[in-house]
């Protein structure tokens, strides 16, 4: 999530966190993501690490889904073009 110069793309990353919080069928306002972000994880005894592990996972599926990266599976590229096209 990172501009071409090396700096954090402030905006790609808030719309990650935000989609992130709404895939369990939440919608969430823009202006209330990190606060709701926060609430979820501080009141839960989360796990640290397997948080970590979710995101990196759910991170790599948003940039292939955005189009910011190619999915192993070249059909999968394709067809995710031809979504984006339709």
């Amino acid at each position: 999530m990172a501009r071409p110069d090396g700096t954090l793309d402030e905006e790609r990353f808030s719309r990650f966190f935000r989609d992130f919080l709404m895939s369990g069928g939440r919608y969430v306002r823009p202006a209330d993501t990190f606060p709701s972000f926060e609430s979820r994880y501080e009141a839960t005894g989360f796990s640290p690490r397997a948080l970590a592990q979710e995101l990196n996972e759910s991170v790599h599926l948003y940039a292939v889904i955005s189009s910011h990266q190619p999915d192993e599976n070249a059909q999968v590229t394709r067809a995710l073009a031809g979504l984006k096209h339709a």
